[in-house]
Protein backbone atom coordinates (compact mmCIF):
# COMPACT_ATOMS: atom_id res chain seq x y z
CA UNK A 1 0.00 0.00 0.00
CA UNK A 2 1.16 3.65 -0.97
CA UNK A 3 1.30 6.64 1.55
CA UNK A 4 -1.33 8.21 -0.09
CA UNK A 5 -3.45 5.75 0.41
CA UNK A 6 -2.76 5.39 4.15
CA UNK A 7 -3.98 8.53 4.59
CA UNK A 8 -6.89 8.43 2.87
CA UNK A 9 -10.07 9.57 5.42
CA UNK A 10 -12.17 6.52 4.86
CA UNK A 11 -13.49 4.66 7.97
CA UNK A 12 -13.84 1.53 8.51
CA UNK A 13 -17.42 1.87 9.62
CA UNK A 14 -19.06 5.09 8.85
CA UNK A 15 -21.81 6.73 11.36
CA UNK A 16 -24.04 7.98 8.62
CA UNK A 17 -23.76 4.86 6.47
CA UNK A 18 -27.48 2.88 6.87
CA UNK A 19 -27.67 0.56 9.44
CA UNK A 20 -27.30 -2.75 6.95
CA UNK A 21 -24.06 -0.98 5.58
CA UNK A 22 -22.85 -0.61 9.45
CA UNK A 23 -23.08 -4.20 10.05
CA UNK A 24 -21.39 -5.06 6.97
CA UNK A 25 -18.81 -2.52 7.63
CA UNK A 26 -18.30 -3.89 10.90
CA UNK A 27 -17.84 -7.45 9.93
CA UNK A 28 -15.10 -6.34 7.32
CA UNK A 29 -13.49 -4.30 10.38
CA UNK A 30 -14.12 -7.83 12.71
CA UNK A 31 -12.33 -10.15 9.72
CA UNK A 32 -9.44 -7.70 8.85
CA UNK A 33 -8.92 -7.87 12.38
CA UNK A 34 -8.93 -11.17 13.13
CA UNK A 35 -6.61 -11.57 10.10
CA UNK A 36 -4.16 -8.93 11.54
CA UNK A 37 -4.26 -11.14 15.05
CA UNK A 38 -3.57 -14.03 12.98
CA UNK A 39 -0.89 -13.24 11.02
CA UNK A 40 1.50 -11.85 14.35
CA UNK A 41 0.38 -14.87 15.91
CA UNK A 42 1.76 -16.83 13.56
CA UNK A 43 4.76 -14.34 12.96
CA UNK A 44 8.33 -15.99 12.83
CA UNK A 45 10.44 -13.89 14.88
CA UNK A 46 13.96 -15.20 13.02
CA UNK A 47 13.01 -14.80 9.87
CA UNK A 48 13.96 -11.13 7.80
CA UNK A 49 10.92 -9.02 9.09
CA UNK A 50 10.83 -7.43 5.46
CA UNK A 51 10.19 -11.19 3.98
CA UNK A 52 8.28 -12.48 7.07
CA UNK A 53 5.56 -9.43 6.38
CA UNK A 54 4.84 -10.33 3.20
CA UNK A 55 4.96 -14.03 3.67
CA UNK A 56 2.20 -13.58 6.20
CA UNK A 57 0.45 -11.08 4.31
CA UNK A 58 -0.15 -14.02 1.85
CA UNK A 59 -1.25 -16.14 4.27
CA UNK A 60 -4.29 -13.95 5.87
CA UNK A 61 -5.06 -12.65 2.28
CA UNK A 62 -5.73 -16.55 1.46
CA UNK A 63 -7.46 -16.91 4.91
CA UNK A 64 -10.00 -14.06 4.58
CA UNK A 65 -11.38 -14.67 0.93
CA UNK A 66 -13.62 -17.45 1.67
CA UNK A 67 -14.18 -15.51 5.22
CA UNK A 68 -15.94 -12.44 2.91
CA UNK A 69 -18.68 -12.24 0.44
CA UNK A 70 -17.39 -11.91 -3.08
CA UNK A 71 -18.57 -8.76 -3.30
CA UNK A 72 -16.52 -7.50 -0.63
CA UNK A 73 -13.18 -9.01 -0.92
CA UNK A 74 -11.84 -6.13 -2.66
CA UNK A 75 -12.76 -3.31 0.56
CA UNK A 76 -11.48 -6.08 2.97
CA UNK A 77 -8.06 -6.28 1.36
CA UNK A 78 -7.77 -2.95 0.93
CA UNK A 79 -7.91 -2.15 4.54
CA UNK A 80 -6.14 -5.16 5.78
CA UNK A 81 -2.95 -3.69 3.27
CA UNK A 82 -3.96 -0.03 5.37
CA UNK A 83 -3.51 -1.69 8.55
CA UNK A 84 -0.40 -3.43 7.47
CA UNK A 85 0.85 -0.68 6.16
CA UNK A 86 0.57 1.53 9.25
CA UNK A 87 1.68 -1.29 11.44
CA UNK A 88 4.78 -1.28 9.34
CA UNK A 89 5.63 2.51 9.60
CA UNK A 90 4.90 2.84 12.60
CA UNK A 91 5.89 2.39 16.08
CA UNK A 92 5.25 -1.19 16.33
CA UNK A 93 7.26 -2.30 14.07
CA UNK A 94 10.15 -1.95 15.52
CA UNK A 95 8.39 -3.39 18.70
CA UNK A 96 7.60 -6.08 17.32
CA UNK A 97 10.64 -7.12 16.00
CA UNK A 98 12.28 -6.82 19.23
CA UNK A 99 10.74 -9.25 20.61
CA UNK A 100 12.61 -11.90 19.11
CA UNK A 101 15.00 -13.70 21.18
CA UNK A 102 12.56 -12.32 24.24
CA UNK A 103 10.44 -14.57 26.53
CA UNK A 104 7.52 -14.60 24.93
CA UNK A 105 3.78 -15.79 24.74
CA UNK A 106 1.27 -15.72 21.93
CA UNK A 107 -2.56 -16.17 22.05
CA UNK A 108 -2.62 -17.69 25.83
CA UNK A 109 -5.74 -18.89 26.75
CA UNK A 110 -7.50 -17.51 29.71
CA UNK A 111 -9.67 -19.18 32.06
CA UNK A 112 -11.19 -18.22 35.02
CA UNK A 113 -13.88 -18.81 37.58
CA UNK A 114 -15.43 -15.52 38.49
CA UNK A 115 -14.43 -13.42 42.18
CA UNK A 116 -16.75 -14.22 44.84
CA UNK A 117 -18.20 -10.79 44.45
CA UNK A 118 -18.82 -11.45 41.19
CA UNK A 119 -22.71 -12.50 40.81
CA UNK A 120 -24.46 -14.22 37.49
CA UNK A 121 -25.18 -17.01 35.69
CA UNK A 122 -21.61 -16.93 34.16
CA UNK A 123 -19.18 -19.46 35.47
CA UNK A 124 -16.17 -18.69 34.69
CA UNK A 125 -14.32 -16.27 32.12
CA UNK A 126 -12.75 -16.76 29.24
CA UNK A 127 -10.11 -15.19 26.07
CA UNK A 128 -7.03 -15.35 24.87
CA UNK A 129 -4.10 -12.69 25.56
CA UNK A 130 -2.44 -11.60 22.29
CA UNK A 131 1.22 -11.35 23.83
CA UNK A 132 2.99 -11.80 27.37
CA UNK A 133 6.55 -10.78 27.40
CA UNK A 134 9.12 -10.65 29.94
CA UNK A 135 11.19 -7.71 30.69
CA UNK A 136 15.20 -9.13 30.67
CA UNK A 137 16.51 -6.44 32.59
CA UNK A 138 13.65 -6.44 35.44
CA UNK A 139 11.95 -9.52 34.89
CA UNK A 140 8.60 -8.53 34.85
CA UNK A 141 6.00 -9.72 32.86
CA UNK A 142 3.79 -7.50 30.73
CA UNK A 143 0.50 -8.43 29.20
CA UNK A 144 0.11 -6.84 25.48
CA UNK A 145 -3.21 -6.43 22.90
CA UNK A 146 -3.09 -5.93 19.46
CA UNK A 147 -5.77 -3.31 18.85
CA UNK A 148 -7.01 -2.63 15.36
CA UNK A 149 -10.04 -0.10 16.12
CA UNK A 150 -9.95 2.39 13.77
CA UNK A 151 -9.94 5.74 15.40
CA UNK A 152 -7.71 8.53 15.82
CA UNK A 153 -8.60 11.59 18.06
CA UNK A 154 -7.09 10.94 21.50
CA UNK A 155 -10.61 11.37 22.80
CA UNK A 156 -11.62 8.43 20.96
CA UNK A 157 -8.79 6.05 21.97
CA UNK A 158 -9.03 6.85 26.01
CA UNK A 159 -12.63 6.48 25.16
CA UNK A 160 -11.54 2.63 23.27
CA UNK A 161 -9.01 2.00 26.27
CA UNK A 162 -11.50 2.55 28.96
CA UNK A 163 -13.80 0.10 27.53
CA UNK A 164 -11.13 -2.57 27.58
CA UNK A 165 -10.43 -2.19 31.49
CA UNK A 166 -12.64 -4.89 32.66
CA UNK A 167 -10.77 -7.12 29.55
CA UNK A 168 -7.93 -6.59 30.79
CA UNK A 169 -7.85 -6.55 34.56
CA UNK A 170 -8.93 -9.85 33.58
CA UNK A 171 -6.15 -10.78 31.91
CA UNK A 172 -3.84 -9.65 34.74
CA UNK A 173 -5.75 -11.18 37.05
CA UNK A 174 -5.06 -14.38 35.10
CA UNK A 175 -1.53 -14.32 34.43
CA UNK A 176 -0.68 -12.99 37.77
CA UNK A 177 -2.50 -16.46 39.11
CA UNK A 178 -0.80 -18.56 36.30
CA UNK A 179 2.72 -18.26 37.01
CA UNK A 180 2.21 -17.20 40.95
CA UNK A 181 3.37 -13.69 40.47
CA UNK A 182 3.43 -11.21 43.57
CA UNK A 183 2.04 -8.29 41.41
CA UNK A 184 -0.28 -7.95 39.01
CA UNK A 185 1.59 -7.78 35.05
CA UNK A 186 1.30 -4.49 33.60
CA UNK A 187 -1.00 -4.08 30.50
CA UNK A 188 -0.36 -2.19 27.19
CA UNK A 189 -2.79 -1.49 24.13
CA UNK A 190 -1.04 -1.69 20.96
CA UNK A 191 -3.51 0.47 18.97
CA UNK A 192 -2.20 0.11 15.65
CA UNK A 193 -4.19 1.92 13.28
CA UNK A 194 -3.55 5.81 15.09
CA UNK A 195 -0.14 4.34 16.00
CA UNK A 196 -0.77 4.78 19.76
CA UNK A 197 0.08 3.05 23.06
CA UNK A 198 -1.44 3.09 25.91
CA UNK A 199 -0.15 1.61 29.13
CA UNK A 200 -1.10 0.63 32.68
CA UNK A 201 1.74 -0.10 34.99
CA UNK A 202 2.48 -3.34 36.89
CA UNK A 203 0.40 -3.18 40.74
CA UNK A 204 1.41 -4.90 43.92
Amino acid sequence: ATAEAAARPARLVREDAPPGEQRTDREIARQVGDAFHRLLEGWNLDADPSMELERQRQIQVAWLKPEIPQDLINPALERFDLLLYRFRSGRYWARFIALAGLDIAREVPVLLPPRESETGPVGYVSGFVDLIVRDPQSGGWTIVDYKTDHVEEESEIEERARSYAAQEAIYARAIREALDLEYSPATELWFIWPDRLWEDTAEP
